[in-house]
């Protein structure tokens, strides 16, 4: 489907907007939001009000000669959460943001068991955030996700903006002028994240759960990879197919375990 502003959907309510176990895939718009445009809105107070939430939903292959390959963010909302969802091979050729542009201010953003991969900013001029660009002062929280193989050709192969914390996370062979954790140039490597040069993660399919993921292979580094006293409670207590965490002793990093689950 393509539209001048907007790939599929443009949605805003100062109520909630929820999107669940949903599929965009080959959306393609000219000047803005490859698949999705979302957001809340500010009352007459100048608050923030708005949930929005995308759980358990894939974004393939979608495009914007704008920003934002997959999703943007139109308007403020009071909190903007994505769980357990995929975003593959989205691009965009604007000034941001392969997959998510985050741009609208609002409370609190983040993200939870999500996987991004092959996502990539295009833009000639110098675009950033392969995967994500945050353009505005609000954190984002990325927590128990799979980073890799993201694109920038100018900053930012996996990330470019302000961050409030990576938990439980892999960063991967992303690849523009400062980069998200192939790396430990940028200073980031902290508590629950690790620098590998190959994470041996099996193909992307279906593992159980709602969503295609790649499971880490029995021999991989992220495998019990985070010490006990850090699983629980601080830990994201699910992976992206709701299995529990962790199954063993320690806890595995990125959006999904070794764990079994049942398939779809």
């Amino acid at each position: 489907m393509a539209d001048r502003t907007v790939g599929a959907l443009y949605a805003q309510s100062a109520g909630q907007v929820n999107v669940v176990k949903s599929t965009f895939e080959r959306n393609q718009a000219e000047s803005a939001y490859g698949a999705l445009g979302i957001g809340g809105e500010i009352d007459s107070q100048g608050e923030y009000v708005g949930l929005v939430s995308v759980v358990q939903s894939t974004f393939l292959d979608n495009e914007t000669g704008g920003w934002g390959g997959a999703i943007g963010t139109v308007t403020a909302c009071k909190e903007f959460e994505i769980r357990d969802s995929v975003f593959k091979r989205n691009r965009s050729q604007g000034i941001g943001g392969g997959a998510l542009f985050l741009c609208a201010p609002g409370g609190r953003y983040a993200i939870y068991n999500s996987w991004f991969e092959e996502n990539e900013e295009g833009a000639e001029s110098g675009g950033a955030g392969g995967a994500i660009y945050n353009g505005v002062p609000v954190p984002l929280e990325v927590n128990g996700s799979t980073i890799i193989r993201n694109h920038a050709q100018c900053d930012g192969g996996a990330i470019l903006g302000i961050l409030s914390g990576i938990k439980e996370s892999l960063f991967e062979n992303n690849s523009g002028n400062f980069n998200f954790v192939d790396d430990d140039s940028c200073g980031i490597i902290g508590s629950g994240n690790q620098m590998v040069t190959s994470p041996k993660l099996g193909p992307l399919r279906d593992n159980g759960g709602a969503v295609p993921t790649r499971k880490p292979r029995g021999n991989s580094p992220l495998v019990d990879a985070i010490d006990t006293y850090a699983c629980y409670p601080y830990a994201v207590v699910e992976d992206a197919r709701g299995v529990s965490r962790p199954q063993r002793k320690r806890c595995d990093i990125g959006a999904v375990g070794v764990g079994s689950a049942r398939k779809r």
